[in-house]
């Protein structure tokens, strides 16, 4: 996302935006391509947190998953409109296995459940390596000490307090950035790389 105005962008802003530069300024996590083409379109850098370089790359790393899913939805789309003769066929799974992907000429048929099946396995794939693992979370307290410890604990960003009824109160809270553990099922660099690839 690279909007004018960062503020305006969180508050829905559609009048003349009047903020100052610090309020405008983004902050995010990027992969080189979508950092040039911000930096071509006028955007200036002001400060770099942190930057990662790899080495090496592969194309591979999933590449038996997505053609799997990709070949599933190719197949349960049909054939593209105006692909009415047997030759027109031909051309059409000769085409699509130039993009390494195998049609069976015997699969392809319209099938709108199967197709909805793998466009989710390929669309979701990607959302969960990029996925926010610092979900809001409700916590239900009865006492005052549970109440105070829970206003006390530097792990905890209390995002809201209220009463569903007199005799508890409802905590909203994330947790704090420092204390956030890592899981091995996420991978903000692939979902930043994927995202980048994909739209471009």
């Amino acid at each position: 996302m690279f909007p004018l105005c960062r503020t305006c962008a969180e508050t829905l802003n559609q009048k003349t935006c009047s903020h100052t530069e610090e309020e405008r300024s983004i902050t995010g996590t990027w992969v080189t391509e979508e950092v040039k083409k911000a930096r071509e379109k006028g955007y200036k850098i002001v400060k770099i947190y942190e930057v990662y370089h790899f080495q090496s790359s592969s194309n591979d790393l999933f590449r038996s998953y997505i053609d799997l899913f990709l070949k599933i939805k190719q197949e349960a789309s049909g054939y593209p409109k105006g692909c009415l003769t047997d030759h027109q066929k031909s051309e059409y799974i000769i085409y699509s296995e130039k993009e390494n992907i195998s049609l069976d000429k015997n699969s392809i048929n319209v099938n709108l459940g199967r197709r909805s099946v793998a466009k989710l396995a390929l669309n979701s794939f990607w959302g969960r390596w990029g996925m926010n693992l610092n979900k809001n979370k409700l916590t239900f307290v009865s006492t005052v000490h549970d109440f105070n410890k829970m206003l006390m604990d530097k792990t905890k960003d209390i995002k809201d307090v209220f009463l569903p009824i007199p005799e508890i109160a409802a905590f909203q809270w994330t947790q704090s950035n420092d204390f956030v553990t890592q899981d091995s099922s996420t991978n903000i660099f692939i979902a930043a790389f994927t995202t980048c690839h994909v739209l471009a």
